[in-house]
């Protein structure tokens, strides 16, 4: 397919995904509106804004293994938002996935502290909390080595710098995209089995 097409092609999803949002807002039912947050998901998803299948091209058999199984596995997770309604769902949301929450935060500095000393395997953070960005967070989970993606209703522009390209899951989402996003993101990390989940210094 040439390179405009695709493009176009994009385009065209990504209007239908804001269309579908728009009606979603706008419906009393919450069944309907349920229906088409999904629908919007899949457009999403072909206008490039979601992650996909983790692709495993170029892993042994060992490797492909391994990220299946990380991301398989039952992991704990470190959740800093500032809505209490949505925090309130996502746990639901990721229990229901089989994972658990270990900790929450609705602000930069509690976020900041329980990145750093709490045991998670996998971070969710909102990048807008109380009005202020997210990043001192998310520097001290990356500097920690540890997966995590951000959530937003804003799009892709309001990532902090030094973060673009970082997975990005779209405010509100359903059970199946927020199981995505977390299957990916697991998958494609780069840590060991057993990460140094407390921050300490390594013992000599």
């Amino acid at each position: 397919m040439r390179e405009g097409n695709v493009a176009e092609n994009h385009f065209h999803a990504r209007q239908a995904a804001i269309a579908l949002l728009k009606m979603a807002k706008a419906t009393s039912d919450p069944m309907v509106a349920a229906g088409l947050v999904e629908a919007a998901a899949d457009f999403k998803e072909q206008a490039g804004e979601l992650p996909g299948a983790v692709s495993t091209k170029g892993l042994s058999a060992h490797e492909r293994y391994r990220a299946q199984r990380r991301a398989a596995e039952p992991r704990s997770i470190l959740l800093v938002e500032d809505e209490v309604l949505i925090q309130m769902m996502l746990i639901q949301m990721v229990e229901e996935l089989g994972h658990k929450v270990v900790a929450g935060a609705c602000s930069v500095d509690v976020g900041r502290s329980l990145a750093k000393t709490e045991e998670y395997d996998l971070a969710i953070l909102d990048i807008n909390l109380q009005g202020f960005n997210v990043w001192p967070v998310a520097e001290v989970v990356m500097d920690r080595g540890l997966p995590f993606f951000f959530l937003s209703g804003y799009g892709p522009k309001v990532v902090p710098d030094g973060f673009k390209g970082m997975p990005l899951l779209n405010k509100p989402c359903t059970l199946k995209m927020l199981k995505r996003t977390i299957d990916f993101v697991l998958s494609s990390a780069r840590v060991d089995e057993t990460p140094d989940k407390s921050g300490e210094e390594s013992r000599t």
